[in-house]
């Protein structure tokens, strides 16, 4: 480490305010720089386990329909929510797939929940978890049904 000869204490403190702020945009770029990595990691991961978990258990019904690269992955949010990827399946329905959060499982098997969501004629939201292609039928028509379920609703984004 090499010392300077300073005249003047106004001169020593301006190169190490100058030199923090240096490290400092080092470290700042350094931890944006992790971020996004991070974040890039999440939305591959959830979109690889949204596409592996629609093949294997439902590859009678979406497998069939819905195109690998219509899912769209999203990082895992600061409120602690997790890494999700969506499909758009038409007419204002979604499919999301949200990946299960660390240490859900005592084992550590990764696991994911397929959720429809979709807007009702009452104005909120209605999101209902689809375990297995026998009830994907009837929440679809109750998804694209003029009536409202009223049941597992969210408000909507005007109503929050």
């Amino acid at each position: 480490m090499t010392s300077m000869n300073l005249d003047t204490s106004d001169e020593l403190l301006a190169i190490l305010l100058a030199l923090a702020a240096e490290h400092q945009a080092a470290v700042d770029a350094a931890d944006e720089r992790l971020r996004q990595e991070r974040e890039d990691r999440e939305r591959r991961e959830a979109v690889v386990s949204a596409r592996d978990t629609v093949g294997r258990q439902f590859r009678n019904t979406l497998a069939k329909v819905l195109a690998p690269e219509a899912w769209r992955g999203y990082p895992s949010g600061e409120d602690g929510q997790p890494p999700v990827a969506v499909a758009h399946l038409g007419n204002g329905i979604f499919l999301i797939y949200e990946v299960a959060k660390p240490g859900s499982d005592p084992w550590g098997i990764s696991y994911g929940r397929l959720i429809l969501l979709y807007s009702c004629s009452c104005g909120t939201y209605t999101e209902v978890e689809i375990r297995d292609e026998y009830v994907l039928g009837p929440e679809l028509e109750d998804a694209i049904s003029p009536r409202c379920p009223g049941r597992y609703a969210r408000p909507g984004p005007d109503e929050e």
